[in-house]
């Protein structure tokens, strides 16, 4: 189990601001899913559902900095129509095949899009790692909730941040993080994603200025979001008083996280 959690995975997100979060209990193996009817007309009531569970101001197309609030508030919506308990956190396909039944999930060998939605199946490119399939699973999982009125130019952002939340329910991993510190790899392992994401979720929860510097990109929380990539980069390639950096060791690349929250403070 450990091993197929180690996958190597990419978060594909853009930068957020996180808030604090209140304190709860953590749950990371549970029941089997209790599969659901797929018939069409269960699908158009289920739709409906999620319909009724969605409020104008999430419902609203996304335009500029995305609302984390009503992001989480999605996260939210997906363990509420799986009929979660608080402590919960479930991998997406298991969220998937709860909502949406026994072939809610599809591998499809040869497939160009990582993962697509065809009424209420999740097709998933065959032969990916474990971890990528979940946030392709999760991807997915938010269009269906999120629905066709949330269509717009933020709304695959939107999406990728609800694949990576869903994954690390924001009270369940708050309380995790308070029991094994900023550990990555534990981290990762314990919610089944990859350290990357495992770092910036951090961010995310608690505000803190995080970021991982990858050779191509930046992904930035906190008060490094708003700091042009260039000025991030320089704080990951030498030392720097006030900032903690660590390499992340389950990816094909070089990558650093850095959390910069000692050397803000002084600033």
């Amino acid at each position: 189990m450990a091993r197929a959690h180690a996958n190597r995975a990419r978060c594909v997100a853009a930068n957020w601001r996180g808030r604090a979060a209140p304190a709860g209990h953590y749950r990371l193996r549970g029941e089997t899913a209790r599969p659901t009817r797929t018939d069409s007309a269960q699908a158009r009531a289920l739709c409906a559902e999620v319909d009724g569970l969605r409020s104008p101001r999430n419902g609203a197309t996304l335009a500029g900095p995305l609302d984390i609030q009503a992001l989480e508030s999605d996260v939210e919506k997906i363990y509420r129509l799986a009929r979660s308990r608080k402590r919960d956190a479930w991998p997406p396909s298991r969220l998937a095949v709860t909502i949406l039944g026994p072939t809610a999930i599809a591998l499809v060998p040869g497939q160009l899009q990582l993962g697509r939605l065809v009424g209420s199946q999740i097709r998933v490119r065959a032969g990916l790692p474990a971890a990528i399939t979940q946030w392709v699973i999760g991807h997915e999982l938010a269009h269906f909730v999120r629905g066709p009125s949330c269509a717009g130019p933020d709304e695959e952002t939107a999406c990728d941040y609800i694949a990576a939340a869903v994954q690390m329910r924001w009270h369940v991993f708050a309380a995790r993080l308070r029991e094994v510190g900023h550990d990555y790899r534990q981290l990762a392992l314990d919610f089944g994603t990859t350290e990357t994401s495992a770092a910036l979720r951090i961010g995310e929860v608690t505000g803190r200025p995080i970021a991982v510097v990858l050779p191509a990109r930046v992904y930035a929380r906190g008060e490094l979001a708003s700091m042009p990539d260039d000025r991030v980069r320089t704080l990951a390639a030498a030392p720097w008083p006030g900032v903690r950096k660590v390499r992340i060791t389950d990816a094909r690349d070089e990558r650093t996280a850095l959390d910069a929250t000692r050397l803000l403070r002084r600033a």
